[in-house]
């Protein structure tokens, strides 16, 4: 499903309305809410305002329909007039405003888009209906789920190994990261070996710095006990 608010259509409609009218109409004012009422035709709107901010809007826990529907087709939805989007685009790009605004509305409404409903959500839902939106929104949502993705993904076993070694190592043979000299590997190298588990100090020594690089430890405060 494709809404005449295509890219190339978006585009056009940023040159057009970044042109400046010397006729002396009123401009169409962006702003920080919906609801700007006091205007007339579009006519020297600065075209940066359209230029949405994907990086803060993709990093919203919500959007609104008229959020979704401005960042879908490529402009920014504190610059539009969400009531009268003609006072801010040209005829085309207002009409598939309206259009767009209407079916995320009615899937709102019947429970097909759950509101409230987040990037991620409204990414799927566009998915499933096979509604086309701008691309460079796309993109950026999907680095927000690889990033989702990547943070639940299962800890490697080496690092899980590296973090009880530098635990113990810290808590129980005094081992200090911040120091060069440490004497906790020839400890650990000792009791090692009487428990018939050889270990060299240099390949102790050689994994507690490797550990070491890997995390940021915060060592317990001794100062007052």
């Amino acid at each position: 499903m494709r809404f005449a608010g295509s890219e190339k259509k978006v585009r056009a409609a940023h040159q057009k309305l970044g042109s400046q009218d010397r006729g002396g109409s009123r401009r169409c004012i962006p702003v920080s809410h919906h609801g700007v009422t006091d205007v007339t035709e579009p006519t020297d709107f600065n075209k940066s305002s359209f230029l949405p901010d994907y990086s803060y809007w993709c990093n919203c826990s919500f959007w609104t329909p008229e959020d979704a529907v401005g960042l879908a087709l490529g402009l920014e939805p504190r610059a539009l007039n969400s009531s009268h989007p003609e006072h801010c685009l040209p005829p085309d790009s207002a009409s598939s405003y309206r259009n767009m605004l209407e079916v995320v509305r009615r899937a709102v409404h019947c429970g097909a888009l759950e509101s409230p409903f987040g990037p991620i959500d409204f990414l799927q839902w566009t998915r499933t209906l096979k509604i086309t939106i701008d691309a460079d929104l796309t993109s950026e949502i999907e680095k927000v789920i690889h990033r989702i993705e990547a943070s639940k993904k299962p800890q490697s076993p080496r690092r899980a190994d590296e973090k009880i070694i530098l635990a113990v190592a810290i808590a129980k043979y005094g081992y200090d990261p911040r120091s060069p000299r440490n004497a906790a590997a020839g400890a650990i190298a000792d009791d090692c070996e009487r428990l018939n588990l050889k270990v060299s100090r240099d390949t102790i020594l050689e994994r507690l710095n490797q550990a070491r690089e890997h995390f940021d430890v915060q060592l317990p405060d001794n100062g007052d006990d």
